[in-house]
């Protein structure tokens, strides 16, 4: 039976391991499939996993975020073992902090990977008390856990270039296969129409911009067109393709019409594809046309195919706001040259709801393929990873929530219960547990928060 393992930051850093294929826990993990992990550094003990990565061999690291004192939060990582336990050839406890960076800055992380050579890359947002301004960063920690990595940047953290606009923050973050790091984020810009918008960055393996991409390390984008409805654009996800295009996937809220799901897809170079989206641009807008008319994207995976490099286009995933305080999963695949794959659910789109005791708040954060068949070569399902609120149990919060679909839009119902399992950690007080990265790795997965 396929397993899944879960991660988790709670009031404390936490990890679980849960199950996958069959959506049971897997019990050689931690305890019974769980791992909680504390650094109460300070603050209300508010500790935060956003980020997750997963080596091949299994051993997991999150990052994220340990509140430090009553108004700032800095960055925690912890990395363990493939049967759960801490690493304590990292760091010495498998924990590493930072708390001199934030004694009058925050230093928030969004997102995290680990290289060939066993480093921690990751990205985020550094805002300094004296200005609020927040920066955009990137960074690396040494293999072994003791120190930021001082062959990166400027001590191991670099505020990559983009063209002079500020209040930038990075969300996500992809290492090419030559070792160079693609981030993406938002930029405020005040373009006409926009506020903010998408920004992405390439850099080589020692943090120097590279001047290759768009002559200049960095690209930005937005759809924004009009003053009197101006946009914030926000990237969230970025999947790199196996001939190398960049896709980026994120949030563009327009203020009269809501938020849809926004894709651009850049070559190699840095300059927009044209031949992506339909349009010229290389960018598109999906839209899942529901009553209160937001779409907020938090993942992208790249749908790879044996038999074409450039793959066979991705799956987005986030959340949809049916109306009201009804939000579902919500996944878009689209195909190569960036159309809505109508294979799937008839029009490329689709929603799931947990609704665990009436109509509520659901919202996927990761999104993994897999391939569970014995004869096909490319992925056969989608794994969305995310929280679900529970309002049928008492003492219930949100727990974590995963689903699997198959690429024709239905729920796998061999998975889990009617195609969905939830894991409750409730480890007191609110109980409200917010997964927010998922990995699958063969036929195991592990979602965290």
């Amino acid at each position: 039976m396929p397993l899944s393992r879960t991660c988790v930051f709670l009031s404390g850093l936490a990890v679980a391991a849960g199950a996958h294929a069959a959506g049971n826990l897997d019990g050689d993990f931690a305890d019974n499939g769980r791992r909680i992990v504390f650094f109460d550094g300070g603050g209300n003990n508010m500790d935060d996993a956003l980020a997750m990565d997963v080596t091949s061999n299994g051993t997991v690291v999150l990052a994220g975020n340990e509140r430090i004192d009553a108004t700032h939060d800095c960055i925690a990582v912890v990395r363990l073992l493939p049967n759960g336990s801490p690493d304590t050839t990292f760091s010495g406890d498998g924990k590493f902090v930072q708390n001199a960076l934030c004694s009058s800055a925050s230093l928030r992380v969004n997102a995290v990977k680990i290289d060939a050579a066993g480093r921690i890359v990751f990205a985020g947002a550094y805002t300094p008390d004296s200005n609020g301004q927040s920066q955009y960063i990137v960074g690396r920690i040494k293999a072994d856990g003791s120190a930021l990595d001082d062959g990166f940047g400027f001590g191991g953290i670099t505020t990559p270039s983009l063209g002079g606009y500020t209040y930038a923050g990075a969300n996500a973050i992809a290492l090419q296969a030559d070792g160079k790091i693609v981030a993406a984020g938002y930029a405020t810009v005040n373009f006409v129409g926009s506020l903010t918008a998408f920004a992405v960055t390439r850099q080589n393996a020692d943090g120097t911009a590279d001047a290759s991409f768009n002559s200049s390390g960095y690209q930005i984008y937005s759809w924004g067109t009009s003053t009197s409805d101006p946009l914030n654009d926000v990237a969230t996800a970025i999947a790199i393709q196996g001939d190398g295009k960049i896709v980026v996937a994120g949030t563009s809220q327009q203020t009269a019409t809501g938020a849809d799901f926004g894709v651009v897809r850049l070559n190699v170079n840095g300059s927009f594809d044209t031949a992506f989206g339909g349009n010229g641009t290389g960018a598109r807008l999906v839209d899942f046309g529901s009553g209160c008319k937001d779409d907020i994207v938090t993942s992208i995976a790249y749908r790879y195919s044996p038999f074409s490099p450039a793959g066979a286009g991705v799956v987005i995933a986030g959340t949809n706001c049916v109306a009201g305080n009804d939000w579902d999963y919500a996944v878009a695949v689209l195909d190569e040259d960036g159309a809505l794959d109508n294979d799937f659910n008839g029009t490329g789109r689709r929603t799931v709801g947990f609704d665990i005791g009436g109509l509520n708040r659901d919202v996927a954060k990761g999104v993994a393929l897999e391939n569970i068949s014995t004869v096909t070569l490319g992925p056969t399902h989608i794994t969305l990873g995310g929280f679900a609120l529970n309002t049928q149990t008492a003492g219930s919060g949100y727990d974590f929530a995963l689903t699997r679909l198959t690429f024709t839009g239905g729920v796998d119902t061999s998975f889990g219960t009617n195609g969905r399992a939830t894991y409750p950690i409730n480890l007191g007080s609110t109980n409200n547990d917010f997964a927010n990265a998922l990995v699958v790795r063969g036929r195991t997965a592990w979602i965290g928060g």
